[in-house]
């Protein structure tokens, strides 16, 4: 009984538009012949790239609008590009690691269809090479071990009537022998000569070019997202630099990977809709419809049809033919010839014994259970597993492609923020302080003494009145004052004592 439940994966991607060069609707049906269904998946998988192109201007028009922004002279301490940068970076991150997840489970998935399809492989190439050891042991028993043993017989006995009964006897097994070998000969010709190594092949070099490509591409864009965020928190404008550039390649990577998968993903999903048609039409020239129904469906007895009826009419012609060779055997135990005849006797039995054997393992391997069950399991790992991971790297990779689109645009904006700024010379001072230095054009202000110094004109008779020290007044007093306040004092208290 078929246990396969298609993903609801499998219907929604199938349900994508399927639009020619020509910008014709196609149909969805998997036939990887028809050049218009070629097409339409290449149609699909050339979106993102379009995506890519329209993302890419805007990021560049970002990138050339902060570098010929005016940077500012006073570093802004602002935490809101940095915190959205990190927050675009953690979310990537996310996205990647999801990614990879889905890298390793689709990498299951086509390990198991390629372990069911080697086992169908060997199932049939057993088959094959056991049909051609039973047609040359059938060959040998009607044209060899039989005429010989009948010989010998004819030989050895004189009475007449037996050699008529021996001559019908081995007559008999010839007979059996030549029926089975006709039934053998209607196996080895409905038996394809099909070698699946290739398609195992293929599969396994085709997988390690997509795990790779996949690891590397999603390790790259790790990289570099690493390398943002360090410089978001160092405030490097060399790291910001390095990010930006080599952000436009991941970017342009991601975009591409988006095809790529878009394509895959929309194949499989088509030939997962029906893939017993398409097996069907693929192997109907060298295999019959019936047969092929007989193991893709095993509703029956689980006896695979055709190959089921001319291996019991072999087993049933080796059967006779083993009895009849008791009657000889018999025969000869009566006439005491028993020693004379046992060597050639031995020889059909054992032949006969042989491809007894043969025949009912060959029975087994024909059987549709084995076969069916491996046709299911590479329905599941190819329409389940490789199907809804391969989306799953899909989702990642587009969510990746927005993301680093959107980390483009704000990096510019952080180098254009960060990085060391050379002071400019102005400090914040009290122009009335005398002991701050004055540029060349204000000539002896500022100086202790000079012309336009608080202090006024040098000269030795203000230091002799009591004037404080050269060092010593603040910048709120003046000398001249402080004396003229005391003499003012001094007058007026010799005024009052008079």
């Amino acid at each position: 009984m078929d246990s396969f439940q298609r993903e609801w994966i499998t219907n929604f991607l199938h349900s994508f538009p399927h639009v020619t060069f020509s910008f014709k609707l196609n149909n969805s049906t998997f036939n990887p012949d028809d050049v218009e269904y070629r097409e339409s998946i290449i149609f699909l998988a050339i979106l993102p790239v379009v995506l890519f192109v329209l993302f890419l201007i805007i990021s560049l028009c970002c990138t050339c609008y902060q570098c010929k922004k005016e940077r500012p002279q006073k570093r802004v301490k602002s935490c809101c590009p940095a915190g959205i940068i990190g927050i675009i970076i953690f979310v990537a991150i996310a996205a990647a690691a999801i990614g990879l997840y889905g890298n390793e489970k689709t990498d299951d998935g086509v390990n198991d269809f390629n372990d069911a399809v080697k086992d169908v492989n060997k199932t049939l190439t057993e088959a094959l090479k056991t049909i051609n050891r039973m047609h040359g042991i059938a060959t040998n028993l009607a044209d060899r071990t039989i005429p010989e043993l009948e010989r010998v017989l004819l030989d050895i006995i004189l009475n007449q009537t037996v050699k008529t009964q021996i001559g019908a006897f081995t007559k008999d097994m010839l007979d059996q022998s030549t029926k089975a070998k006709t039934d053998i000969k209607n196996l080895l010709d409905r038996t394809p000569d099909v070698n699946l190594d290739f398609i195992s092949d293929n599969t396994t070099t085709g997988e390690f070019i997509r795990w790779t490509t996949t690891v590397v591409v999603l390790s790259v864009i790790l990289f570099v997202l690493v390398v943002s965020l360090c410089g978001c928190c160092k405030r490097s404008r060399c790291l910001l630099a390095t990010s930006i550039s080599f952000g436009f390649l991941i970017l342009f990577l991601s975009w591409i990977m988006n095809g790529v998968y878009l394509g895959g993903s929309v194949t499989n999903a088509d030939l997962c809709v029906d893939p017993e048609s398409f097996i069907e039409n693929v192997v109907n020239e060298r295999i019959e419809k019936e047969i092929i129904k007989t193991y893709i469906k095993c509703k029956d007895d689980g006896a695979a049809g055709k190959y089921s009826q001319d291996i019991s009419e072999a087993l049933s012609a080796v059967t006779l033919a083993n009895e009849t060779l008791s009657k000889i055997y018999n025969v000869s135990i009566s006439l005491s010839i028993l020693h004379k005849v046992e060597r050639p006797i031995t020889a059909v039995r054992t032949q006969l014994n042989y491809g007894f054997g043969n025949l009912t393992a060959l029975s087994n391997v024909f059987q549709c259970q084995r076969t069916h069950d491996n046709y299911l399991t590479i329905k599941e790992a190819v329409c389940n597993t490789v199907i809804f991971n391969m989306s799953l790297i899909l989702a990642a990779f587009l969510l990746l492609s927005f993301l680093l689109s959107l980390t483009q645009c704000i990096l510019p904006k952080m180098w254009h923020l960060s990085g060391k700024r050379r002071g400019t010379g102005y400090r914040p001072v009290d122009d009335t302080d005398p002991f701050v230095p004055r540029p060349p054009p204000y000539q002896d202000y500022g100086s202790l003494y000079g012309i336009g110094s608080p202090l006024g004109p040098s000269n030795d008779a203000i230091n002799m009145t009591g004037g404080p020290p050269l060092d010593s007044p603040p910048p709120a007093y003046s000398v001249r004052g402080f004396g003229e306040s005391r003499h003012t004092r001094s007058h007026s208290t010799t005024s009052s004592e008079t």
